[in-house]
């Protein structure tokens, strides 16, 4: 039907290029093993007269900021896979009413253009406790994508559908729901051997200099997220660009061919204006959240 051609497309409009590999990522040794070592089985040749299990739906949970989109992302390059990244809160918004559809329809297309991945960010949006508070609409959606869950679950079809969810709050996820995912990884804060990765992959990899040690960097940045200390970054280079370059707001102000004719300079990163910038950017999770995660993972 006309109306089924609109909701297909929609879910096509979900589609999109994953061009994060695992090398783009810095720590997590852990949860990439386990991922490769799961989709290895779905891909790999079997024993003959072997049934292997399918490979697990995934829940990433942790602090925001720590890569679980990017992971989704490597999955599905990793698989070559369909890449499907659905925000359940946009969800929920855009499509109010008709999500549960919508829902159907990236299920469908995904097993047609498998293997894929359906990456659901901000899970917790649909998923409130039974106790908790949630709309009917919410509701709806969910049984949907429930249904969707243990419908290709019990499929004997070898077709790849990966479901890989993220939430930055897992205790609003009700047990039931938490009972589909074969795996629940916690994405924690990048340790310093990680966020020295980082700050190497956002500056050395990428043609700056750095005035300094990595390790130091690393060690100043204790308790960021890995999108935090992307940010830094982007403000260390623009303060770098800045000094090198003092005359550049009265190039700008003599119009687009000059500053098509100017060459930038560079200089290095100093570890000064580290300092500055971290004084001014605090970490968004603090002692308490951390301990609201492990405080859920011992509960479990």
């Amino acid at each position: 039907t006309e109306e089924g051609d609109s909701y297909v497309e929609n879910a096509r409009g979900l589609i999109r290029q994953a061009k994060v590999s695992w090398d783009d990522i810095a720590g997590l040794e852990d949860i990439k093993r386990f991922v490769k070592e799961s989709y290895a089985l779905s891909l790999a040749k079997r024993p003959e007269g072997v049934g292997l299990p399918r490979v697990a739906n995934l829940l990433l949970y942790g602090p925001p900021g720590t890569g679980k989109t990017l992971i989704a992302a490597a999955i599905s390059r990793g698989l070559e896979a369909t890449f499907f990244s659905c925000k359940v809160s946009d969800m929920l918004s855009k499509y109010f009413g008709e999500s549960s559809k919508l829902i159907d329809a990236i299920f469908d297309l995904a097993e047609q253009m498998s293997p894929s991945v359906i990456f659901l960010d901000d899970f917790e949006s649909i998923v409130a406790d039974r106790d908790g508070d949630s709309s009917g609409a919410e509701r709806r959606v969910l049984t949907e994508l429930l249904t969707c869950m243990d419908g290709f679950e019990s499929k004997s079809s070898d077709k790849l559908v990966l479901v890989v969810a993220a939430t930055n709050k897992p205790w609003l996820i009700d047990e039931a729901i938490l009972s589909r995912f074969g795996k629940l990884a916690y994405i924690g804060l990048p340790q310093a051997e990680a966020r020295r990765r980082i700050f190497e992959l956002l500056l050395t990899k990428k043609g700056y200099k750095v005035s300094g040690s990595l390790d130091d960097f690393a060690r100043r940045t204790e308790g960021y997220s890995g999108r935090e200390i992307e940010q830094i970054c982007k403000e260390l280079i623009r303060m770098m660009i800045s000094k090198a370059n003092p005359d550049l707001a009265a190039v700008a102000e003599k119009g687009k061919q000059a500053l098509q004719s100017y060459t930038l300079k560079t200089d290095a990163i100093v570890s000064q204006d580290l300092e500055g910038v971290v004084s001014r950017m605090r970490p968004m999770t603090g002692p308490d959240d951390l301990q609201r995660y492990q405080k859920w993972i011992g509960g479990r």
